[in-house]
């Protein structure tokens, strides 16, 4: 039936950031960083768009740790 929207999903590939668009993220957002100490905080969490939202680093382990994860349960689909 038309009506029904089970199994259609829309996956989208996000890539991360390099680190001089991180870097320029922070800086519009206002955050004081300096780039010597920053490019230790993006080798150890990376440039994926949505962990830079997050204040707290558990926030941030448990953002990564699902990021990857393509199983049902931390699908990254939106339903149509």
């Amino acid at each position: 039936m038309a009506t029904l929207l089970v199994g259609r999903c829309v996956q989208f590939r996000i890539m991360p950031f390099s680190f001089l668009e991180a870097y320029d993220l922070m800086k519009l957002n206002r955050k004081d960083v300096v780039q010597d100490e920053f490019i230790f905080d993006y080798i150890n969490w990376g440039g994926f768009p949505l962990r830079f939202s997050f204040t707290q680093e558990r926030e941030v382990k448990t953002y990564m740790a699902n990021a990857g994860n393509d199983s049902p349960k931390h699908a990254s689909c939106w339903f149509i």
